[in-house]
């Protein structure tokens, strides 16, 4: 018998090309993801939806509900363990988020969304890091940075992530540090 999870990722299957029913099955498995006590993050990864949702990221960058609600997903699942982040980053999570993040720059919901995407992934550490670079990762998060600097949510997520990221990688950190100076914004790190 399959598990709710199996169908919801058999639905976003089905229905590749329609970002209505698919942002409805990526949100139903957001809330899954969010049941960890019922180890919901594992069932939901397992059943294959966090490639699902990357996937969907991708065939439809101009949505933003739907990045908004992938981003979200992608967050719960790595957010839940040093396995579950590894196997989001090999799924493309990384990619995907920073896509979401460099495609919607005036979008506050999807740079928040994304960025704690990208700050639970990064978690990981040096995968997380050099994977995001290589995706212009730094460029994105400065960019969003600058343009949101007055949203207390996107520059929450957007110092973290820096923190994050920061830990594991001097020189992204100094790329950031001199890109924001530049930039005339204070990260503030001491907050």
């Amino acid at each position: 018998a399959l598990d709710i999870c199996e169908v919801l990722v058999a639905v976003l299957r089905a229905n590749v090309k329609d970002p209505d029913i698919l942002t409805v099955a990526l949100r139903a498995l957001q809330h899954l993801a969010a049941a960890s006590a019922c180890k919901g993050p594992q069932k939901v990864s397992n059943a294959g939806a966090v490639s699902e949702a990357v996937a969907a990221m991708m065939n439809h960058e101009s949505n933003l509900l739907l990045q908004q609600v992938g981003c979200h997903l992608i967050e719960l699942v790595a957010f839940a363990g040093p396995k579950l982040r590894a196997k989001t980053i090999k799924e493309g999570g990384v990619d995907a988020a920073t896509k979401a993040l460099k495609m919607h720059k005036s979008a506050a919901a999807v740079q928040s969304a994304a960025l704690a995407a990208l700050q639970a992934m990064g978690e990981e550490g040096i995968d997380c890091s050099r994977r995001f670079a290589e995706c212009d990762g730094v460029g994105a998060l400065v960019l969003s940075l600058t343009e949101h600097k007055n949203d207390p949510q996107v520059m929450y997520w957007g110092r973290l992530l820096f923190r994050t990221l920061s830990a594991s990688d001097t020189e992204l950190r100094s790329q950031v540090q001199n890109k924001m100076h530049w930039q005339g914004v204070d990260l503030n790190l001491e907050e």
